[in-house]
C-alpha cells in the first residue's frame, strides 16, 4: 500500500471489484459492523478467522496440484471457468442509429490444461446454450477427445487420473449431471480416478481469472468489435502466446442422456458443504 501511495498516487482504483464476493464474508462483516456488544463481536471475529483459515488451507492444494501436474505429468489437471458475457457488436460509443438494435450475447469460457501447458477460449452464443450442466460437460468432452487424439498421434502418455477445478455453482457444475458424466469416463476406462474440486464460493478467483482480466482490458480498450472474427483477433492479440479459440455452436444434452439412469438426488449442494 505504501509503494502505491509513493509511486502510483496518480493511479485511481475501482471502488468495488468486478469479481464475485463471498456471501459468508459479506454477512460476517455486516454483522460485525452492526453489533455493539464486545462478547458478540469476539464471537463474530472468531467466525471470520475460522472462515479465513478454511480458505488459506484450500488454495495451496490447488497451486500444489498445478505445480505437480507441470513437473511430473502423472495426472491431467484442468480448470474450466467463464468470464462476464460480451455483447456484439461492441462500440466505445454506440452510434445513435444503432441504439435500438439488438446485441448478440457471447459467453466466453476458458479452459487451462496445466499438464500439457494449454489454454483455450470457447466462444458460445448465449442463445444456443441454456444455463445448466450441458455447456461445461460439452466443453470437457470435446477437450478430452482432442487431448486423447493428440496423445495417440504424438505417442504421448495420456494420464489415467483427472483433477478438475470448476466454479462453485450448483446450476452448472455441482450437480448430478456433472457427476454422472465423470462417472461415465471411469466406467468406459478413460480414467482410473477423477478428483472434482470446488473452492469456497466467492474465493474461486485463480489463474484463469487473471487471463480473463487481461481479456477484459483488451476488449474495453478496443473501440469497435463488429463480429466474431473481430473478437477472435482481439482475444488472440491479448497474449504473447495466442490461445486456441473455438466457436461452439452446439452442445450435447448430457442431462437428457443420464436422466433415466440417475437414482435419488444430492442435497445441500448449493451451500459450501463441498
Amino acid at each position: 500500500m505504501n509503494v502505491r501511495r509513493k509511486y502510483f498516487s496518480h493511479v485511481g482504483t475501482a471502488p468495488t471489484t468486478q469479481l464475485g464476493s463471498c456471501c459468508e464474508c459479506i454477512d460476517n462483516y455486516k454483522e460485525l459492523k452492526e453489533v455493539k456488544d464486545t462478547v458478540e463481536k469476539e464471537e463474530i471475529l472468531k467466525k471470520i478467522e475460522k472462515h479465513k483459515a478454511i480458505i488459506r488451507n484450500e488454495k495451496p492444494i490447488y497451486f500444489q496440484t498445478i505445480s505437480t501436474a507441470k513437473m511430473q505429468r502423472k495426472f491431467l489437471s484442468i480448470i474450466i471457468d467463464g468470464m462476464t458475457k460480451l455483447q456484439l457488436p461492441k462500440f466505445a460509443q454506440k452510434p445513435k442509429s444503432m441504439q435500438s438494435s439488438k446485441s448478440l450475447d457471447i459467453s466466453v469460457v476458458g479452459l487451462i490444461d496445466h499438464t500439457f501447458d494449454y489454454f483455450e477460449l470457447n466462444l458460445m452464443p448465449s442463445k444456443s446454450f441454456s444455463n445448466g450442466p450441458n455447456g461445461p460437460t460439452t466443453l470437457l468432452f470435446l477437450y478430452l477427445c482432442k487431448r486423447l487424439k493428440e496423445c495417440k498421434e504424438f505417442d504421448e502418455t495420456f494420464p489415467r487420473e483427472l483433477r478438475i477445478q470448476l466454479d462453485n455453482c450448483f446450476r452448472e457444475n455441482k450437480n448430478v449431471t456433472m457427476l454422472a458424466f465423470l462417472s461415465t469416463l471411469i466406467h468406459y476406462n478413460l480414467f482410473d480416478k477423477i478428483v472434482l474440486s470446488f473452492l469456497p464460493q466467492g474465493h474461486t478467483h485463480e489463474d484463469i481469472d487473471q487471463k480473463f482480466s487481461t481479456l477484459s482490458r483488451a476488449v474495453a480498450t478496443t473501440n469497435v468489435i463488429g463480429d466474431l472474427v473481430d473478437l477472435q483477433n482481439v482475444l488472440k492479440s491479448s497474449f504473447l502466446v495466442s490461445p486456441t479459440i473455438n466457436i461452439i455452436s452446439k452442445q450435447f444434452f448430457f442431462s437428457t442422456l443420464f436422466e433415466n439412469y440417475l437414482i435419488g438426488k444430492i442435497q445441500t449442494h448449493s451451500t459450501s458443504c463441498f
